[in-house]
């Protein structure tokens, strides 16, 4: 007040999203780059993508502990290749071979779906692929203690689950990622991760008791506002 501090305050932690920076999965490959703009990334670099049982990609994130609900704007994807990859990610470590699971977009088609690996240097899988998307796309991935469910939206709001929840065994401190691979080694391509959204989610419950009987009904709302068929119990 006036250039003198009046007092300080300690913003809570649990909301606060860490400060986000490189990371490399397997080894660097291409011209890796990760520029923050307040919530926007523009990304670059090659590596071979998520590959069989060995990845090589780049990403921009940090560990987190517990669960987390992650949202960002896929603005963009450009380049000498058209086999690059690029979304959110959460991985067990940055080793070529650990466990992981995405919300990502492939350039070959424009589809999304979530390429994962369930074992540590096992083969990587796919769930199904979504219908071809323009961009900008927004991407969501959402942990909880038993597993990951990516989600994808056309405009930001509304979002529609890739798949149920994908059970996965990814530690206490998993890598969350904003990622990008170019799909082919020694190639770099680009890509702008926008409007990137990390929030810490607690897991709740609910317990409803009454000592006289009778009946009630319980909804469900999940994070986008949709609320579920009321059921009786």
């Amino acid at each position: 007040l006036g250039g003198v501090l009046v007092g300080t305050k300690t913003a809570p932690a649990a909301n606060i999203q860490s400060q986000m920076s490189g990371v490399t999965v397997g080894s660097a490959d291409g011209t890796q780059s990760c520029t923050r703009t307040g919530a926007n990334l523009a990304m670059s670099g090659g590596g071979a993508g998520l590959a069989s049982t060995a990845d090589q990609l780049y990403g921009c994130g940090y560990q987190i502990t517990g669960d987390f609900l992650a949202t960002l704007k896929l603005s963009s994807f450009a380049g000498a290749v058209s086999t690059g990859t690029a979304g959110l990610m959460v991985r067990a470590s940055s080793a070529a071979g650990s466990i992981y699971g995405t919300a990502r977009i492939r350039d070959s088609n424009d589809q999304a779906n979530d390429r994962y690996r369930a074992t540590t240097d096992a083969a990587a899988g796919n769930s199904a692929f979504s219908a071809a998307f323009s961009y900008p796309v927004w991407l969501r991935l959402a942990k909880t203690a038993t597993g990951i469910t990516p989600s994808i939206s056309s405009d930001g709001n509304t979002f529609t689950a890739l798949e149920t929840e994908r059970a996965l065994s990814l530690g206490t401190s998993p890598y969350l990622l904003a990622f990008h691979a170019s799909g082919t080694a020694g190639t770099t391509s680009t890509s702008g991760l926008d409007q990137v959204n990390i929030a810490n989610s607690a897991s709740w419950s609910h317990v409803h008791t009454t000592n006289t009987g009778g009946s009630y009904q319980v909804s469900a709302v999940d994070v986008a506002g949709n609320e579920s068929a009321k059921g009786a119990a």
